[in-house]
């Protein structure tokens, strides 16, 4: 793999788990993190074949931690809260479309910062860039926004949901207590080296700089961006070979019952032929009474389908999926339909009148 994204988590919810060597016997606080973390970064950023590494709370995936923020028309809404050390947006790939990213010198004792996403500054009323984050717990800071970043889809069929990223070294100590019990810390690492990196220099530089952190494998990033769609896939895959089941049914149910009404009918369809009728108008005949049952069954599916997506029936397949699907099985039944009667229609065309209506 030449180029990549690898993450890794730091669990910080035990005593002695985060932090320098130094923390053996107390819990580390907001400060020690930030040291910690900015050591490790710069050690990582300067390798060959980094291109950018960061700390973020934020993967893309899962609900992530949540705290209430105050909407401008009134009252609060709980959303995903995320920190994150400078470069960390960009390592994880976090699209930046407006403003800047969090920097170096969004420190302790700079102005209080924060960056969103799209889909805050549409929940919220934002003026986005200059406007203010204001979180509802007592004694929270406001923060400025100071950029705008994409939407990342946590799950297949919700919307995005609005996320507000701080930096790390400005985290609310209290707010980072509590984090800390419930969400890991993740570096990111993105560069032509960043497999090797991941897997070799990470750890012996994480060894160094604190002997007792848990560090767990790393892990692509791709792998965790597709997380929420393996039960889209697992559900478009069963719904898939459930259609090809039906369509084939179908399919085998119309050419037995359509050879049983030709063999049935020979006799009429004969005198059809004999007051007038050319093969092509009884092949057409034959041909038409299967796509009546054929689309009526269409309908019927279609119709099944959108109320399964109407009340989700405990389904993740998403929207434009399930159209495709839905699509592909409507034209696999039509060829099924015309492959199971093409028999039975040129038996039908083949009739003899005379030689039927003489032996009948």
């Amino acid at each position: 793999m030449a180029t990549g994204r690898y993450t890794s988590g730091l669990r910080h919810s035990g005593r002695c788990r985060s932090g320098t060597a130094s923390l053996v016997g107390r819990d580390p606080e907001s400060s020690d993190v930030v040291r910690l973390a900015d050591a490790i970064r710069s050690s990582v950023s300067a390798l060959p074949g980094v291109e950018a590494v960061g700390w973020s709370t934020d993967v893309p995936t899962g609900r992530g931690f949540r705290m209430p923020f105050l909407r401008s028309g009134g009252g609060y809404q709980f959303i995903p809260f995320a920190v994150v050390s400078p470069r960390g947006n960009e390592a994880m790939g976090l699209r930046l479309l407006a403003g800047r990213t969090i920097g170096d010198g969004d420190g302790p004792d700079a102005d209080r910062v924060a960056m969103v996403n799209e889909a805050y500054v549409h929940a919220f009323g934002s003026r986005g860039i200059g406007d203010v984050v204001r979180p509802a717990g007592r004694g929270a800071p406001d923060a400025r926004i100071v950029g705008i970043v994409g939407n990342t889809r946590r799950d297949t069929n919700s919307a995005a949901a609005p996320v507000v990223y701080v930096p790390l070294a400005q985290v609310d100590p209290r707010v980072f207590a509590l984090m800390r019990q419930l969400q890991s810390l993740f570096v990111a690492i993105r560069g032509p080296a960043a497999v090797t990196v991941a897997n070799d220099a990470l750890p012996s530089i994480v060894a160094v700089a604190a002997p007792s952190l848990a560090l767990p494998p790393p892990v692509p990033l791709e792998r965790i961006a597709a997380a929420p769609l393996a039960g889209a896939r697992r559900d478009v895959a069963l719904f898939a070979t459930l259609s090809g089941f039906a369509v084939s049914l179908t399919a085998a149910g119309q050419y037995a019952m359509h050879s049983v009404e030709v063999t049935a009918s020979r006799y009429a369809l004969s005198l059809r032929m004999a007051l007038g009728a050319t093969p092509g108008q009884l092949l057409a005949h034959v041909v038409g009474k299967a796509f009546r049952v054929a689309l009526g069954g269409i309908a019927l599916g279609l119709f099944g389908m959108c109320v399964m997506q109407h009340f989700s029936l405990g389904m993740a397949v998403p929207a434009g999926t399930a159209a495709g699907v839905s699509m592909a099985a409507t034209l696999i039944m039509v060829l099924e339909t015309l492959v199971a009667v093409a028999a039975p229609a040129s038996h039908a065309a083949a009739l003899e009148p005379w030689r039927v209506l003489r032996s009948d």
